[in-house]
């Protein structure tokens, strides 16, 4: 016999919970305002938003990022850890360890941060905060987590867009991926989730329409 209820004080997510959860990303007309918005703010917080965008990865990997860990020949970046308030760990499984491709938009994109960076240092002279992480506001300071969900709030509520997390550009990237007919193993390995049941589970509304979409395809095939 239990002495007390262990289940005291646990609340069970009501459906409108789940309802809100699902529009934790962008249209792509939302994209395009998003972005538009997001070039009009301090450049540092352009660089939060597009690195996110165009890479899926979570707001912790982004913030525990060096500049050694982006290859600009091979334009790839390593995902080897994640920060917090709690220190620098290992990623959340070890499936996040890895490494993923980034398009030339956002290797150019970097490439001008890397020299914006280097001016600012120049700028600051001994004010200038000297430390290991890629992500810095002007005088080097590096941001935290808490510091990358203003920078989407300040952006969602510029734009007049509804409110995402960090996190609902990572779902953002990924609805992109696949809209655009990428494979699903692809998305899971970039995304770096345990297994592809996890990323179809996530995005089952996006994987049906493209399961849809590639019935009609053979059928098509099969016609002719």
């Amino acid at each position: 016999m239990l002495t007390y209820n262990k289940y005291r004080n646990i609340s069970i997510k009501k459906e409108k919970d789940l309802s809100e959860r699902k529009i934790n990303y962008l249209t792509r007309d939302e994209v395009t305002i998003f972005m538009d918005t997001a070039k009009q703010c301090p450049f540092y917080q352009y660089i939060v938003a597009i690195t996110l965008l165009r890479t899926g990865m979570r707001k912790g990997e982004l913030i525990a990022l060096h500049w050694d860990d982006i290859n600009f020949k091979d334009k790839t970046i390593s995902i080897t850890k994640t920060r917090s308030s709690h220190g620098v760990k290992p990623p959340k499984t070890k499936r996040s360890m890895r490494t993923i491709s980034i398009d030339n938009t956002l290797v150019t994109e970097l490439k001008k941060y890397q020299t914006w960076q280097k001016r600012n240092k120049l700028k600051y002279g001994a004010n200038y905060i000297e430390q290991e992480y890629m992500i810095t506001q002007a005088n080097g300071k590096a941001l935290s987590e808490f510091r990358i969900n203003d920078i989407m709030k300040a952006i969602t509520n510029k734009a007049k867009l509804h409110h995402i997390s960090p996190h609902g550009l990572r779902h953002t990237h990924a609805i992109m991926l696949l809209e655009s007919g990428a494979d699903i193993k692809f998305v899971s390995d970039r995304l770096g989730h345990t297994n592809i049941k996890m990323t179809a589970d996530v995005y089952l509304h996006i994987t049906k329409k493209y399961e849809s979409e590639n019935i009609t395809k053979l059928d098509r095939y099969l016609s002719n």
